[in-house]
């Protein structure tokens, strides 16, 4: 289910988009900042799954 899906059955009405890259880049350069760590963010795609991704799924199940 994506996002949009999930927003709606919330009955939350969503106008126009979200630049989610921008909001968590955003994010880690302020905690960045107040930290005093260097923090990196890496967005995937909807579907898209990562070797980590895999390892939790190992570790859960």
């Amino acid at each position: 289910m994506t996002m949009e899906e999930r927003l709606v059955q919330a009955g939350i009405q969503v106008n126009g988009k979200f630049d989610v890259d921008r909001f968590f880049q955003t994010l880690a350069r302020i905690l960045s900042l107040r930290e005093n760590l260097s923090i990196t963010v890496t967005v995937h795609k909807d579907g898209e799954e990562t070797q980590d991704a895999e390892l939790f799924k190992t570790r859960e199940g």
